[in-house]
């Protein structure tokens, strides 16, 4: 299948108008990761997308929008992270981070690794794992941000994430046009994990698709009475 000729720096305007900090080195890196994507998945289908366009614009664009909301310090803890969305573009945008990537198919793994080493992706490591399988983090410790996207209905996300959040870290998830009804079913299991919808982010990526949210969790502020003794875990 011929690749089109089709270019990251064709939505300039689109990667500005969401403030995304993508620099021509940076660009140039995600390039040679959707080639690297594109020739393993000939042999291995790491994505069910197969227009070069589509993975560019649905899987690649989606990745970034995150990016201006980062926290700027800490770890990033990626689950399910599949061929590497959205850990890989994250990593690229934003070097200054320490990317932990988990993922339990032994050939998406060993593809995460090749893209960290073939781009020079320093701060990546890959996990070979699932992330249930996982012991929590310990009491004030754990990432500053953790995303998941197209993993599993979020009540599961949260589940699965919440127990490796830092105190003052935040939750990145992917959601469709519709995210109420997906909220509404995940009360009980924000409530159980302590968190909050802290932010939603309604976007459009390019073409005649539809709306999309990014949805970011933060944990609920502890009491007034609760915070003596917490130091610098939890801030109101």
């Amino acid at each position: 299948m011929k690749k089109p000729q089709v270019r990251l720096e064709d939505y300039a305007s689109w990667v500005k108008a969401m403030n995304i900090p993508l620099t021509a080195r940076r660009a140039d890196l995600l390039r040679r990761y959707l080639d690297e994507l594109w020739e393993w998945n000939l042999k291995f289908n790491l994505v069910g997308v197969s227009s070069y366009r589509r993975v560019l614009e649905e899987l690649l664009l989606d990745s970034l929008v995150p990016a201006p909301y980062l926290s700027p310090r800490g770890d990033i803890l990626d689950v399910g992270s599949g061929a590497g969305f959205p850990a890989i573009p994250l990593a690229v945008c934003r070097p200054d981070l320490h990317m932990n990537l988990v993922e339990p198919s032994a050939r998406k793994a060993a593809f995460l690794r090749h893209c960290a080493r073939t781009l020079g992706l320093d701060t990546v490591r890959v996990q070979e794992a699932r992330i249930e399988d996982l012991p929590p983090a310990p009491a004030h410790g754990g990432y500053h941000v953790v995303t998941a996207r197209a993993v599993a209905p979020l009540e599961k996300i949260i589940g699965w994430c919440a127990p490796h959040l830092h105190p003052d870290g935040r939750m990145f998830c992917f959601q469709g046009d519709r995210p109420d009804r997906v909220i509404t079913r995940s009360r009980q299991a924000m409530s159980d994990a302590g968190l909050r919808i802290r932010e939603r982010v309604a976007y459009h990526l390019p073409g005649d698709r539809p709306l999309r949210h990014l949805l970011i969790l933060s944990r609920v502020p502890a009491p007034p009475h609760l915070k003596q003794g917490l130091g610098d875990a939890v801030r109101p």
